[in-house]
């Protein structure tokens, strides 16, 4: 078993392609999405009105004023829902930083519009198309809608789902960050790790030190800036740990062209090449095998 096979891992969905998490991101927010707008319009109760002269007027104050909860209740519930699929998406895409905020600056897009299309559906239909052919002095029940500015041609309360999104989405990624640690001892096979540690206590003090090194190193996770490929980098350690052990050179182990990740995290680029170089160093001084 490698010793680095059970570092911190990315996310459930990124060992995956792109298009798998972009489709779990979209549908996930469409799926609450249509879930808000059945909350929204069980908690929000009509305001009465009643059809006069083919109009439509409120019949009391109190109806008046229940006309702005049906806003209150959409921006209460689609926060709810935006911060709960946030959190759950944020947390099984950790490793596609960049690829995860478009998404879910376009999926929370899609949940506002899902969540009011599904509330308006479901409540009553609009009173001023009804008071054409309804009798005099008919009740009837307010539509449910959302009201208030406008931004950009967007009313202001459409924009609570991607904005608690974001919010949610900065607290997992910057707020808990990952551990930067590159392998994860906890989990290796204990018969094999006993096994490779006697090995290591019979090996020169010198190469014993410098198996130590490769064993002990760790490497900063980068998000934004284009890295190393984690998996790529373990390998190479390992069996340059495994050179070690038997005396090879290491030239042939690291003289070998990294790849680079853009769309999920990758090892600091920077300290993987001053790592490999100075563990060339470190090599040239070991004693040779006899």
């Amino acid at each position: 078993m490698s010793e680095r096979d059970d570092r911190a891992r990315p996310g459930l969905v990124a060992p995956g392609s792109p298009v798998r998490t972009a489709l779990f991101i979209l549908l996930a927010y469409a799926a609450v999405g249509a879930l808000g707008g059945a909350v929204w319009e069980a908690i929000w109760t009509p305001p009465g009105q009643v059809v006069t002269q083919h109009q439509v007027f409120y019949d009391s104050y109190a109806s008046l004023r229940r006309v702005f909860t049906g806003t209150g209740f959409y921006v209460v519930v689609g926060a709810i829902g935006s911060a709960a699929v946030a959190l759950v998406v944020s947390l099984l895409t950790r490793s596609r930083e960049l690829l995860t905020l478009v998404l879910v600056i376009l999926g929370s897009a899609i949940a506002a519009g899902v969540m009011l299309k599904v509330g308006t559906m479901l409540g009553p239909a609009d009173p001023a198309s009804l008071a054409a052919h309804t009798a005099h002095r008919t009740p009837v029940s307010g539509q449910l809608t959302v009201e208030g500015k406008s931004v950009l041609g967007i009313k202001s309360p459409y924009l609570i789902w991607p904005m608690t999104s974001l919010l949610v989405l900065a607290l997992v990624f910057f707020a808990w960050p990952r551990s930067p640690l590159i392998h994860d001892h906890d989990r290796d096979d204990t018969h094999e790790r006993r096994a490779r540690a006697t090995l290591d206590t019979e090996l020169p003090a010198d190469r014993q030190r410098l198996v130590e090194q490769i064993q002990s190193a760790r490497f900063t996770p980068t998000r934004i800036r284009q890295g190393y490929d984690m998996g790529t980098v373990d390998a190479m350690l390992d069996r340059a740990a495994e050179a070690v052990r038997r005396g090879q050179t290491l030239g042939p182990v690291l003289d070998v062209a990294l790849p680079t990740v853009h769309w999920r995290e990758g090892y600091d680029m920077t300290e993987v090449r001053a790592f490999l170089d100075g563990l060339r160093d470190s090599a040239d001084g070991v004693e040779p095998r006899r």
